[in-house]
């Protein structure tokens, strides 16, 4: 977040990215490896929106947002027990 806007995510996958690129990477700064203007998810979509759009994005977490304001996060496996 930088003054309340999202500038970007940092998930396993940033992680795994950055220490395969560089062992010294978890030294740095987030921000260098962040993915940067991610995807976001409207807080009133249906759980077969978010998981059809996360499928397509190839990604397991997306943050979620009512209007500007991030209100929290999801992840792929939050997704799948929903849906019971």
């Amino acid at each position: 977040m930088d003054a309340g806007r999202l500038v970007g995510i940092f998930t396993e996958r940033d992680i795994v990215r950055a220490l395969a690129s560089d062992f010294a990477a978890a030294g740095e700064p987030v921000e260098g490896w962040m993915t940067r203007n991610p995807r976001t998810l409207p807080a009133d979509a249906s759980v077969e929106e978010a998981l059809a759009l996360m499928q397509a994005g190839g990604f397991r977490h997306i943050p979620v947002v009512r209007g500007d304001r991030v209100v929290g996060v999801v992840s792929m496996r939050d997704l799948t027990r929903a849906r019971g």
